[in-house]
């Protein structure tokens, strides 16, 4: 799924529309600000003047300034030495000041902690902020409960940071902190949500691992939570987390999850169904057990050390895994994820419609044949154009969606024969619709494969559809030659200033060696007979003149046919690219043999002794025709590719519209 994969973008954003719509819009302030995440549904319900985001937050933060009684001069000592992280001068001012730990110290609604957990933490700098939390929830708990203006408790700026020390201390010693409510907000405000929206991930395996998703307080948060590790790249931990709790995807499922209350423990070590002991289910004799385990051992290793070396050399092949792992990890989501639920058509329209039908407007093609597979009349799904994923397919030019309509059997495909669009367009009408490619390069090269995918959908399906109107009264052939009218036109230009110069080399070539077929190296004798007609040189220089002037005359003939071309639909299908590549060819072997020829009469000329020039030529015979074929080979590829590569599209049959 390359391009999918290739590291697809679609796919994500698609399972993300299946469920829950999750779309935090964060923005990181600096010191004096805060870290904003929030949601659609809380715009939506703070804002009913259409105002945006940002001007709700600024007003709510205005608001705050003119409530707070906060003197901001009085604690700016407090917050310079947090900025500096200077723990004894936060030390000496909190013993001062007291009730800095459980106020607000600036406009933004931060406590201290809010402040300190945006440091750098380690094992050892963490150990300051133990104390200040041990000290507070002593006299007042509730501190580290308070909300910033944009409803953001300490932990959730933790978590958010990736701090995962200062998580693991606010958790230890207050673990009410992971389900704080939030005006509405809970279900995508758990801190675990924000630091899987920061791509956290160290931070989030800790923060599964220490919440008890059997509470109904998380009943609605599993869905976005999936939706959110998704949308992070977080494709391996959302499929973990998917795999060893299924009805994770489904939100009207309780899901169990093990309450975790070790700090140090990871996932598997709190669940113990993340971990599955193969030998507790077929036991074997103790001998041949660890005699493979040490073979895994070493061959691990040697994986290892292999993989490592090989990055190292060639540091793009783990990009290339990380995205080809990416590309398989999220089609494994979307499986289980569509595998898990049962719904009838109309639910299955109501959720799947827009996902499937983006997915067939982008190509991904995997998405697509998950989805027809759990629904196979999903390909009935339309959009508010009627245009369903096999029109849709047809007017972006996805010829892999396309082909699924191989594997939904007649009625299916059937029905596509007869349905048609708001303008009243068919399936061909649409293939006849000029679409912008990136993929193919050169109007000439677009304006063939264009040709090919209208030929091809005409063959798919019944005759008579060739005949049928839209709105404007157009058949599809009439919309394919108004729509490529301009595409032809450069693809001509394309064509003949192509043919103009590739004419004029070779006409020149002809000339050159057509002289030098008359010019023998080296003189004759007496009787008409070359002096060197016996030496190698004299045989490699006669017939590579021979093949350089009857290649350069067949590739002037070619390139004088291009030019002569009437330049009709037709021809960019086969013939005009025909004559292009045996005209590209017959170039490279002309001027190849001329420069050979050279060479050797060079080498004739030349006295004996003198050997080592006959390296030097050679390489520099090589230079010119190196270039040639560096320049133009990429050109004589595609074409070859475009014009007797593979069926742009699948057949079925010898009469595929049957």
């Amino acid at each position: 799924m390359e391009e999918a994969s290739s590291s697809n973008p679609h796919i994500k954003t698609l399972e993300g529309e299946i469920k829950i719509q999750w779309k935090p819009n964060p923005q990181i302030k600096d010191l004096a600000g805060s870290i904003k995440i929030h949601t659609d549904m809380e715009a939506s319900s703070s804002n009913p003047q259409n105002e945006t985001l940002d001007d709700v937050l600024k007003k709510r933060t205005e608001d705050r300034r003119k409530e707070s009684n906060v003197n901001i001069g009085h604690y700016r000592p407090l917050i310079r030495a947090i900025q500096k992280n200077d723990v004894k001068a936060q030390k000496d001012f909190l013993d001062k000041n007291p009730d800095a730990m459980k106020s607000e110290i600036d406009e933004f609604g931060h406590t201290i902690f809010h402040l300190i957990v945006q440091q750098f933490f380690n094992s050892e700098t963490v150990k300051p902020l133990k104390v200040l939390v041990s000290k507070v929830l002593v006299d007042s708990p509730a501190t580290l409960e308070i909300l910033n203006v944009n409803n953001l408790t300490a932990l959730d700026i933790a978590a958010s940071a990736g701090n995962t020390e200062a998580v693991k201390v606010f958790v230890k010693k207050y673990k009410r902190l992971l389900s704080i409510e939030k005006e509405g907000l809970q279900k995508e405000g758990l801190p675990v949500h924000h630091a899987a929206f920061w791509g956290r991930e160290e931070t989030v395996r800790y923060l599964l691992s220490v919440t008890d998703w059997t509470e109904d307080i998380y009943l609605d948060s599993r869905a976005s939570l999936l939706m959110t590790l998704i949308q992070s790249n977080l494709h391996g931990m959302a499929l973990g987390v998917l795999k060893h709790y299924p009805k994770l995807a489904l939100p009207e499922d309780r899901v169990a999850w093990p309450n975790g209350d070790s700090e140090d423990e990871d996932i598997e070590k709190q669940n113990p169904k993340c971990s599955t002991n193969c030998s507790e289910q077929f036991p074997t004799h103790p001998l041949i057990a660890s005699t493979i385990d040490a073979l895994k051992k070493r061959l691990k290793r040697l994986y290892i050390v292999l993989w490592n070396a090989l990055i190292h050399l060639v540091p793009s092949i783990k990009r290339i895994r990380d995205q080809k792992l990416k590309h398989t990890q999220t089609l494994e989501i979307v499986s289980m994820m569509i595998s898990k639920v049962n719904w009838t058509y109309t639910e299955a329209s109501e959720r799947l419609k827009k996902p499937v039908l983006t997915a067939a407007r982008y190509g991904i093609q995997e998405f697509v044949n998950e989805v027809l597979k759990a629904y196979p009349n999903s390909g009935l799904f339309s959009d508010e154009k009627r245009q369903n994923i096999f029109l849709l397919a047809v007017l972006y030019r996805k010829e892999k969606v396309f082909s699924l309509i191989h594997e939904q059997g007649v009625s299916i495909k059937d029905n596509n024969n007869y349905v048609k669009d708001e303008e009243d367009r068919n399936i061909l009408h649409l293939a006849g619709e000029l679409v912008p490619s990136r993929h193919v390069p050169g109007a000439a090269l677009q304006m063939q494969r264009e040709l090919q995918w209208f030929k091809g959908i005409q063959d798919h399906f019944q005759p008579f559809l060739q005949e049928q109107r839209n709105k404007v009264d157009q058949t599809p052939g009439d919309v394919f030659t108004k729509e490529h009218k301009k595409l032809m036109e450069n693809g001509e230009k394309w064509m003949r200033d192509t043919a103009t110069s590739c004419s004029v080399v070779a006409a020149l070539i002809i000339t050159i060696v057509f002289a030098a077929a008359f010019t023998v190296p080296g003189g004759i004798n007496s009787n008409g007979i070359p002096n060197y007609l016996n030496e190698t040189y004299f045989r490699i220089f006669a017939i590579s003149v021979a093949i350089s002037l009857f290649a350069s005359t067949t590739s002037v003939q070619m390139f004088l046919g291009m030019l002569t071309s009437r330049y009709a639909e037709e021809d960019f299908l086969e013939a005009l690219p025909r004559k292009l590549v045996i005209g590209l060819i017959t170039l490279f072997m002309s001027s190849s043999s001329m420069m050979v020829a050279f060479g050797a009469a060079f080498c004739i000329a030349i006295s004996h002794p003198w050997k080592w020039v006959i390296i030097l030529i050679c390489l520099l015979g090589c230079l010119p025709v190196t270039l040639f074929a560096w320049m133009q080979f990429p050109l004589l590829v595609d074409i070859l590719k475009y014009t007797y590569g593979p069926n742009i599209l699948k057949p079925t049959s010898s009469k595929r519209y049957r």
